[in-house]
């Protein structure tokens, strides 16, 4: 599965301004756009206001990309979001709320 990054603001733009399926859980955040493409198009936001130590952003970023090359999001454009601080921080607890994420999205693009 070939997963491309987004570059530049305008790509970041076209997503946010007319998404296609918004899904939240916890303090994550992905934004699905279909693309008619044979790819998927990631793009990652994780603030260091609501993350500072670099390791923990990262570990994040590797979760998500590792999320966007499952198959239920092929053809789609996707942001990948973090959105409130996490205060206390445990890689088990992400790992849940990226799991429980995934199954949401699966559940609403059947629907879709």
């Amino acid at each position: 599965m070939l997963v491309t990054p987004l570059r530049g603001k305008s790509q970041f733009d076209k997503i946010f301004e007319e998404p296609d399926l918004i899904v939240k859980h916890g303090y994550l955040k992905i934004i699905l756009k279909k693309n008619n493409l044979e790819e998927i198009k990631l793009g990652l936001i994780v603030p260091k206001k609501n993350l500072s130590l670099a390791a923990r952003r990262n570990y994040i970023k590797r979760s998500a990309r590792e999320l966007a090359r499952n198959q239920i999001f092929f053809g789609y454009d996707l942001i990948f979001l973090l959105i409130n601080k996490i205060k206390n921080y445990s890689k088990q607890e992400i790992r849940n709320n990226i799991h429980k994420l995934e199954k949401k999205i699966e559940f609403k693009l059947n629907d879709f």
